[in-house]
């Protein structure tokens, strides 16, 4: 169908040049971009099926989210591949990579065709699959990566287990020098974590596998990318890494921005992340890494459970929470007390969770395929639980007043999301 968003101001081409513009989509999903200071609309622009006021907002490059956990094969009870996109449509993101520790995992070439098939005639955005490094993630068995890459993963991770074997890391890194493709690491050294079973773990124990990862990627090269970096010392090891020019990025998830560790209880799982929130001035070292250009891309870590996982007490909960539907809302808010301008929130949101998984950067800009979404940034409201349309409510953001909201979604020529309504068939 044809869409024209009128009267409103785009973020447009690579270097995000804030315009004010209709945005015209044709039946074929092909933009034009027509400048309200020089050019009219035409006749076939004014008769669009769906015209919308796109006075109040602002319209950038649509999100990618780089870890998240849609559960299907295995834990339906917690999401399904359907409720894990209409979720992410309700954020503004029309790709994602979704982590391998599913039941079973995907760790090999007849489960990852197997996933392949779920996805297939099911999607309403691009699910990109990881695969785990380790055969059933036990950190004992490469697996075969580069035929795993041949037939589409985009990424080698054991998610939530961090390949302790340095011999196993090297490898793995090798073999992403030769596809192409990235290594993404959970940093925690289980052995010293196994001390704080009903405590969250001290940094250094996330810090100390970063620096030990980051040095095998010195030694042997390859792609690597820290997944959910929450403290200071794991961000300076990252920026010697970069410094160096060795091929390394990492990423930040909304709620390491925006809670820290006064936040816990301990009568409740409500919020155990892993790694999990830290204190003011971990909290603060990551605004400062993301102003400074430090810290690559956003990723939410969507972590659906069911209430009795996350209702229980702290020492028997599960990691993680609901991430996906909030995160724009979450990373502007933030964002916004920390005068972080926009620019940077789309970088970190919209091209470059792209680029670090090779895939293709979405712009607007003449000629090219609608992939974008449209925001207010000033809109303030408070997160019920009925906004959560994920198919497990476990937000730690229920309550919290944010800033900033999606409005409406497109890919191509389809309205994913219409002021706020998701529509897909």
């Amino acid at each position: 169908m044809s869409i024209l968003i009128q009267n409103t101001k785009a973020y447009v081409g690579e270097y995000l040049t804030l315009t004010s513009c209709h945005l015209y989509v044709d039946n074929e999903g092909v933009m034009s971009i027509i400048d309200v200071t020089k050019d009219h609309l035409n006749e076939e622009q004014l008769k669009a099926e769906i015209i919308l006021n796109g006075e109040k907002l602002m319209v950038m490059p649509a999100f990618s989210d780089i870890h998240v956990h849609f559960r299907e094969p295995g834990f339906e009870q917690k999401e399904t591949l359907e409720t894990g996109q209409i979720a992410a449509i309700r954020g503004g993101v029309t790709q994602v990579c979704t982590m391998p520790n599913t039941k079973p995992p995907i760790d090999r070439v007849e489960r990852l065709i197997h996933y392949q098939n779920l996805v297939q005639n099911r999607s309403f955005i691009e699910i990109l699959p990881s695969v785990a490094i380790t055969l059933n993630q036990e950190g004992e068995e490469i697996t075969d990566l580069e035929k795993l890459a041949e037939l589409g993963a985009v990424a080698y991770t054991d998610d939530g287990r961090t390949v302790m074997s340095e011999e196993i890391l090297k490898q793995s890194l090798k073999i992403s020098q030769i596809t192409q493709k990235v290594v993404m690491t959970h940093s925690e050294d289980h052995e010293l974590a196994k001390a704080y079973p009903d405590k969250p773990y001290p940094p250094e124990v996330e810090s100390e596998i970063v620096e030990r990862d980051i040095q095998i990627l010195e030694n042997y090269g390859g792609k690597l990318h820290i997944a959910h970096l929450s403290t200071e010392a794991s961000l300076k090891a990252v920026k010697r890494g970069k410094e160096k020019k060795l091929n390394v990025t990492c990423e930040v998830s909304p709620h390491h921005l925006y809670f820290d560790s006064e936040k816990l209880e301990f009568q409740s799982a409500k919020y155990k992340v892993n790694p999990p929130l830290r204190n003011e001035i971990n909290r603060q070292a990551l605004i400062k890494g993301v102003k400074e250009g430090h810290i690559d891309a956003i990723a939410s870590d969507h972590a659906p459970h069911e209430e009795a996982s996350k209702t229980t007490n702290y020492q028997n909960g599960a990691y993680g929470f609901t991430g996906i539907e909030t995160m724009f809302s979450v990373v502007n808010t933030v964002f916004k007390e920390a005068d972080i301008p926009m620019q940077t929130l789309i970088q970190m949101m919209s091209i470059n969770p792209r680029k670090i998984l090779g895939q293709a950067i979405a712009i607007i800009e003449n000629g090219a395929k609608a992939n974008f979404v449209c925001i207010d940034a000033d809109q303030e409201w408070t997160v019920q639980t009925e906004d959560i349309h994920s198919k497990s409510k476990n937000s730690p953001w229920i309550g919290q007043t944010l800033t900033g909201k999606v409005v409406h979604l497109v890919k191509n020529e389809k309205l994913l999301l219409k002021g706020g309504n998701v529509h897909v068939s």
